[in-house]
This record gives C-alpha cells, structure tokens and sequence, in this order.
C-alpha cells in the first residue's frame, strides 16, 4: 500500500519508505502520520532550512543538533535523506509510547513539553505560557500560522483547530492502521480458503 505523498520523494525513493516503515513500526505509529509530519515541516526535503536555522525533514533546531547532539548545519544538510531519517528516529524515539494519533507526533516535533504535560487536554493553554506571556508571544510569532484565532497566542485549541484541518484536507486518519494484525489474518483466510478449494473440505 503506498504512503501518504510519496510522490514527494525525490531521492533514494524505495529506501526511503522502507525506512520510514521501520521507524513507525519501532515507534508503534501509523508510516502516515511521520509521512505527513515530514511533508508539513520540510515537504519532504531534507535540505529545506528555515530563517531561525532549522533545518531537514522535521526541521530540527540548533538546540537540538548542535547544543544536544553536537553536529552541524551543514553535516545534516549534506547527508543523505535516508541518512536523515535516523535523525527523525533518534529525536522521536524519546516519545514513543506518548505517540498515540497523529497530532501527538507533530507535537512532539513542535513543542514536546507540551506532548510530555498532556496540554492539549487544555484547550485554554497557550504554548510558551509555561515560562512567561512574553515568551507565549514570541512562541506565536514563530509560528503565526497557529494562532488561528488571531489572539496573540497558541492555544491548545488553535494547534488542534489547525491539525485537524491539515489532517482532514490530506485524508490522514486519527487511528493507527492495524496492519501488524490484519496482514496476517488476511494471510490466514487466504491459506484456510486455499486448503478447502484444494482438498475439497466441506
């Protein structure tokens, strides 16, 4: 069954959805949600980069891949997108298990405090207010496209007003695709049919 824009992927094609399809499954998410992840932050090019230096298909942040990881700019932007997606694993990774529909996985790219504190389930939390107001602004100023009710702020009920319509328009569904468990029943169903043709069981 194909990904979620696919299509997009310009390099290294088959490789790239085999491992995307590794990581979800180590991840326990749907391949989708992280498809639609790396479409929103970077439309899946790894060498995308932003004016706050954020750079690659979730567009990490200086203060994850210099100040945590110790690596540069330009050595993110330089390998390969494949080679990337292990940077996607190894800064998810800490959030699998929290991961349970896909605007999880979006926040645990955009604001993991908020993913690890269960914010969303207050629809009146502005993002950054955790620190000051002051810096709940400049968290909207960032990310202005968040701020769908023009407030001044993200609230939680802005980011999932805004998600809900970005996973609506693109067809990206709320539950993890069972597909561990279903393949193989199919498979069964399959054989059992086949044995019954064959020996003639009634």
């Amino acid at each position: 069954m194909a990904l979620l824009f696919e299509n997009k992927i310009t390099e290294n094609k088959t490789k790239f959805i085999g491992t995307v399809i590794d990581i979800a499954k180590r991840l326990d998410i749907d391949p989708n949600w992280l498809m639609a992840l790396m479409y929103h932050e970077s439309g899946l090019n790894h060498k995308a980069q932003n004016s706050m230096g954020c750079v690659g298909l979730i567009q990490f942040c200086p203060v994850v891949y210099r100040d945590t990881w110790g690596i540069s700019k330009d050595y993110l932007l330089n390998i390969s997108n494949v080679h990337q997606l292990n940077f996607v694993l190894k800064y998810l990774t800490p959030y699998a298990g929290l991961m349970k529909k896909p605007i999880d996985v979006f926040l645990a790219a955009f604001y993991p405090y908020a993913l690890k504190n269960k914010k969303l389930n207050d629809k009146k939390w502005a993002f950054g207010s955790e620190k000051s107001l002051d810096y709940a602004k400049i968290v909207k100023n960032w990310n202005p496209g968040f701020d769908v009710n023009n407030d001044g702020v993200i609230t939680s009920n802005d980011y999932i007003k805004y998600h809900n319509s970005f996973f609506q328009k693109y067809g990206i569904k709320q539950k993890k695709c069972p597909c561990g468990i279903v393949i193989p029943i199919l498979i069964l169903i399959a054989l059992l049919i086949f044995i019954q043709i064959k020996f003639k069981i009634v």
